[in-house]
């Protein structure tokens, strides 16, 4: 005997309209969203009304992997002590990044500037917006449209690691990216 209860949503034709998928529970075909062959959702009062396309809802193009990997989870670009100057490492890892952000130009991106604890608060927010507007400038010489990014400093008020060594401040003077 089957557990009552909510059953994962499932996808499969639709069947009254013999175009499209429908998502849905399982329970009632009623609660089921269709999504059309031209990428539109549909929810079942749409179906009820004659001017379905004033209710229709744009679905976004799905993540295409063929055109890199915008995992989410990029290393941060690291900066010298007291510096917003990219180092040769990070400009190579910014080559990659871009490419990624060009072939996803519906990917915004929050480019996040950080400093160690050393340095007054609002020297080290300073600090952290040039290192975010270095990265900023340097993807837009790589053809990353300006539109796609935003750049915000947290200074020394988000550190990776709160230790007091030359090793947790490297770790902290970064720009870490946000999507």
């Amino acid at each position: 005997m089957g557990c009552p209860g909510p059953q994962a949503p499932t996808r499969g034709p639709d069947t009254t309209s013999g175009q499209g998928s429908v998502y849905g529970d399982g329970r009632d075909q009623e609660d089921a969203t269709r999504i059309s062959d031209d990428n539109y959702a549909y929810t079942p009062s749409d179906y009820e009304d004659e001017s379905i396309d004033s209710r229709r809802l744009n679905v976004l193009d799905p993540y295409d992997p063929s055109k890199g990997d915008p995992s989410l989870d990029w290393e941060p670009i690291y900066f010298d002590f007291d510096q917003a100057a990219l180092t040769s490492r990070a400009r190579e890892k910014l080559k990659r990044y871009a490419s990624t952000l060009k072939q996803n130009p519906k990917l915004p991106v929050l480019l996040e500037g950080h400093c160690d604890t050393r340095g007054t608060e609002n020297y080290n927010l300073a600090l952290g917006e040039r290192r975010a507007q270095a990265v900023k400038r340097y993807l837009e010489q790589l053809g990353v449209p300006p539109s796609q990014m935003r750049t915000i400093s947290y200074g020394e008020l988000k550190p990776l690691k709160p230790d007091q060594t030359e090793q947790a401040w490297a770790q902290n003077r970064r720009v870490s990216f946000t999507f």
